[in-house]
Parts: C-alpha cells; structure tokens; sequence
C-alpha cells in the first residue's frame, strides 16, 4: 500500500471515528486516547505493519501528533471546548490533508450511531462507513473504509477504542490547533 493511500485512510478513520461522536453531541471536551485493536486490508492483518510505519516517525513529530512512545497505535487527541460544541468542526475546518469530503451521513438509534463520509484526493477516493458504540467514557467503533486509487480497490477493517481520560490536555495540542507549529 501506497504510504499516500495509508495516510488518507488514517484520515478518514479520523475523520469517521470522530465526526459521528462529533455529531451526536457525546463528544467530551478534554483528552482523549484513542487505540486501533484491530486493522486488516483485504482480509490480511495489517496492524504489525501500520506499528512499523507509524514507529518510523520521528519521536518529536509523533509527540507532537500525541502518539504513544510505547505503541505507535495508540495516540491521545486533546477536543478543545469550542470543537466539542461544534457539530462541524472537523469536516469543515480541518479536512484531511487537503481532501474532500463530504458531510458525514449520520444514523442514531440510543448509544449506537451509524455513519458515512466519502472523502476524494490525492488521485484517490475514500469511503468510511461503520458503527459507534458510546457507553459513558468508552467509545467504540467499527469501520469498513474502501480506497480506489489508480483502478485499484482495497478494502479495510479498522476496530478502535476510545477512552476519556480527562478535562485537562497537558502538553498534547487540541486537534484544532494541531496544524499550527507542525
């Protein structure tokens, strides 16, 4: 896989991963550490990849972007207090390295919120669609994301958890103000 094509999916799982909490109103202001459990493209495990990938970025930069020293899949995200009242924050000021996307289709029935966004760039098209499960503090998501790039089509299966570790970020940088100093 495309080192591009990784970091747009990553992207759109962030984007995914956060906008249907986002939107639903659940969202905390504070810091937030997000673990990816299970990753596979087209039916193979891609997680040992993805841990050898992402620990390849400099220590400085992987602090900065709030990534853990110790597993380079799990990473803390700091939901400034105007993000967390917003309910468009991400899709309409922090689009993804300059992609597209469109505004996230979003399905609530109690605790469990269904999604959708499709996001285009970098010669490539996106589509993330899955399932949250919001059970107090603990946010789970599933998430199908299908990549075409260059008439290829891959597909990929991403298992995330979220837990609210508190009101205070310390020294990681909310996701509003993470593109500026970087």
């Amino acid at each position: 896989m495309k080192m591009k094509t990784i970091l747009l999916s990553l992207c759109a799982v962030l984007v995914a991963g956060v906008v249907q909490v986002q939107a639903a109103g659940d969202m905390k202001p504070g810091l937030w550490e997000t673990r990816i459990v299970k990753m596979e493209q087209d039916g193979k495990d891609m997680l040992a990849m993805m841990r050898q990938a992402m620990a390849a970025v400099p220590p400085d930069q992987r602090k900065k972007m709030g990534m853990s020293e110790s597993d380079p899949m799990v990473s803390r995200m700091c939901i400034s207090p105007a993000m967390a009242k917003s309910d468009n924050w991400l899709t309409h000021q922090n689009k993804p390295m300059g992609a597209d996307c469109t505004p996230p289709k979003v399905n609530r029935d109690g605790n469990r919120i269904a999604f959708e966004v499709t996001c285009k760039g970098h010669g490539g098209t996106v589509q993330s669609k899955g399932e949250t499960i919001i059970s107090g503090d603990q946010i789970t998501s599933n998430v199908e994301i299908t990549t075409t790039e260059g008439g290829a089509k891959r597909t990929m299966t991403q298992e995330a958890q979220m837990k609210f570790l508190g009101s205070e970020c310390g020294d990681v940088k909310p996701l509003d103000q993470m593109g500026k100093g970087m």
